[in-house]
């Protein structure tokens, strides 16, 4: 089941919900200004994914490229 949150509560108890995240392996949104703004997800290990070691690696270098492809100007 999926915790909802403010985003003053994540910025004052960030390592408690990053704890819950980790053990529990559920998603948190965090609302800004009552609006959904951000998840956080726990990053499974590539063991428990069922992927080949080789796929898993594909998988990683696709992730590498796209995330190149964005040029985002702040």
């Amino acid at each position: 089941m999926m915790s909802t949150v403010t985003a003053t509560y994540a910025k004052n108890n960030l390592g408690e919900l990053m704890d819950n995240v980790i053990a529990s392996k559920n998603k948190i949104l965090i609302k800004r200004a009552g609006r959904p703004a951000v998840y956080i997800t726990p990053i499974l290990d590539k063991f428990e994914i069922n992927y080949t070691n080789e796929e898993f690696d594909e998988i990683e270098k696709g992730m590498k490229e796209f995330r190149k492809s964005f040029k985002f100007s702040f």
